[in-house]
């Protein structure tokens, strides 16, 4: 039981790629005598016998760690930077131990500690940032990111996540900087494209984002990458809908329907985008269609029942609206969709 509570523990560390901070760079490095090292007993101060020894409760550490002994591990290390609370390695290993745990806000703190003591580690940046995303501190995630990404230039990872953790606090000139910088060392990387998109976007720079999400579904395998390859369709076709021109609209009903059908069929945005563009194109009983389709693959959908019969009222079939008002009125009827097809019907055509 504990073996498989811990390996499900070892996942969500490594879901956060910070492997890293157990492997051999995060360990102690030569680094210059500071005040703080003369004043606390830092590592440029130990003697011979007392680095040895810290190294050995480090791998002590590491052995539980990877045995699956979570706790073990966990007291070996807070015994160790309770002895030597100016090693920044002993609060790095103990803040893994508390993302394997699903510690976040214990992890943080274990990291920022182990930073304020030697902030030149990249990976332990990298791990501190993507914790402090967790907890929804992204201004201190931006600054990790940063600082990572100047410590390790050839790092894609790092201005990546730099331009991604920036558009949540808005900053898009970083955004699309940090992306273009990620671009520079691998120009692969789908989601430097999407983000690049996502800021011409929100500047009204309509082509210039569809041009880069063409990008983004070029780097991306449609069977793969499903999700990535469906999100970014899904923009796509949203900004070729914007134009406000029939050809755009067009043109976003195609890219929609180049879509494999099996990936249609179990994305309701691709549900909710397609039927939005065929209403735009004034074909509302097709609207209407595609709705119903989903509703065939998810029969306990009351939403989708009230799409379609509001697209068929919309279409004039009201027969077919009445009939799709009575199965949304007995699957869902207190949504607004459902109310809404009902206060229609209520009305002379």
């Amino acid at each position: 039981m504990e073996q498989t509570q811990t390996s499900s523990k070892w996942k969500v560390w490594a879901s956060l790629a910070i492997v890293a901070v157990a492997a051999a760079g995060i360990f102690f490095a030569t680094r210059p005598t500071t005040p703080a090292d003369a004043e606390t007993g830092g590592p440029e101060s130990w003697d011979a016998q007392t680095r040895q020894h810290v190294a050995e409760q480090h791998a002590l550490a590491e052995e539980h760690f990877n045995q699956g002994r979570v706790r073990e591990a966990q007291a070996v290390l807070e015994k160790l930077v309770t002895d030597y609370p100016a090693d920044p390695v002993g609060h790095a290993l103990l803040g893994k131990v508390h993302v394997a745990q699903s510690q976040w806000s214990d992890a943080y703190d274990a990291f920022d500690r182990s930073l304020a003591l030697d902030g030149n580690q990249p990976e332990t940046q990298f791990v501190a940032g993507t914790v402090a995303e967790l907890l929804a501190k992204n201004e201190q995630a931006v600054a990790h990111y940063k600082r990572a990404a100047e410590l390790d230039s050839k790092d894609a990872r790092y201005p990546l996540r730099v331009a991604n953790a920036s558009m949540k606090v808005k900053a898009y000139d970083d955004v699309r900087f940090y992306a273009l910088r990620a671009l520079e060392i691998d120009d692969s990387i789908s989601q430097a494209y999407a983000l690049l998109a996502a800021v011409a976007a929100k500047r009204n720079e309509i082509d210039s984002a569809i041009d880069r999400y063409d990008k983004a579904l070029q780097r991306t395998d449609p069977f793969a990458e499903r999700n990535k390859f469906v999100s970014y369709t899904i923009w796509k076709a949203r900004l070729l809908r914007r134009k406000v021109d029939p050809q755009g609209r067009a043109e976003a009903l195609n890219v929609l329907l180049a879509l494999p059908e099996a990936q249609a069929h179990t994305h309701a945005q691709v549900t909710e985008e397609l039927a939005q563009t065929y209403l735009s194109l004034n074909r509302q009983a097709e609207a209407a269609g595609v709705w119903v389709a989903w509703f065939k693959d998810n029969p306990l959908d009351g939403r989708a029942a009230a799409q379609a019969g509001l697209c068929y009222h919309r279409a004039g079939q009201l027969d077919e609206a009445r009939r799709w008002h009575d199965t949304a009125t007995k699957l869902a009827p207190h949504l607004p969709e459902t109310q809404a097809l009902g206060k229609a019907l209520g009305e002379k055509p």
